[in-house]
C-alpha cells in the first residue's frame, strides 16, 4: 500500500540541521551501507537523485560497516559527508569548493563529518559518544547481506 503523497513529501530529506548559534543550516540526508563499491555508488545515485534535484544542496551522511580505510580507529573512515548539487541533470559532489561528477569521486574524497560539522570536534562531544554509537550501529551492518 503506497502513501500517495505530494511529490515534494516523498523526496524530503531525512533531517534539517541547525548549528547552536543559528548561523548554519544543512539538509540531512543520511544512508548505511555495508561497504564502498561501485555498485553502491551506482546505487546511491539512482537512489538519490530526485532527492538532490528536488533540494540541492544536500548532505549525504554515509555510514560504513566494512571501512575502506586503512586506519579503522579515526571516525572518518566509517562516516562522510557529501555535499551535493544537481545541475545538468547530473549529482554533483562539491570537493573543497569545486564542483565534480558523482561517478568521478571517491569516498575518500567526500568531507570528514567533523569537517561539516565542527561543533561536533569537540571533547564534549566525543565523551558523549555522538560519533561513537553511529559507528557501532554501522560497523553492525556487516552482518547485512
Amino acid at each position: 500500500n503506497v502513501l500517495k503523497l505530494p511529490y515534494p513529501l516523498k523526496t524530503l530529506p531525512d533531517f534539517f540541521a541547525i548549528n547552536a548559534d543559528r548561523s548554519e543550516s544543512w539538509l540531512l540526508e543520511v544512508k548505511f551501507r555495508r561497504s564502498w563499491t561501485s555498485d553502491v555508488q551506482n546505487e546511491l545515485y539512482n537512489t538519490l537523485y530526485e532527492q538532490v534535484k528536488s533540494w540541492s544542496p544536500l548532505h549525504l551522511i554515509l555510514f560504513f560497516g566494512e571501512t575502506p580505510s586503512l586506519y579503522p580507529d579515526i571516525p572518518s573512515s566509517w562516516i562522510r559527508v557529501a555535499k551535493l548539487h544537481c545541475d545538468n541533470d547530473k549529482i554533483l559532489v562539491d570537493i573543497n569548493g569545486v564542483l565534480k561528477d558523482w561517478f568521478e569521486t571517491e569516498w575518500t574524497e567526500f568531507s570528514r563529518i567533523q569537517d561539516v560539522f565542527s561543533e561536533l570536534s569537540s571533547p564534549e562531544k566525543w565523551e558523549d559518544a555522538v560519533l561513537r554509537l553511529p559507528i557501532s550501529v554501522s560497523k553492525g551492518l556487516v552482518e547485512l547481506s
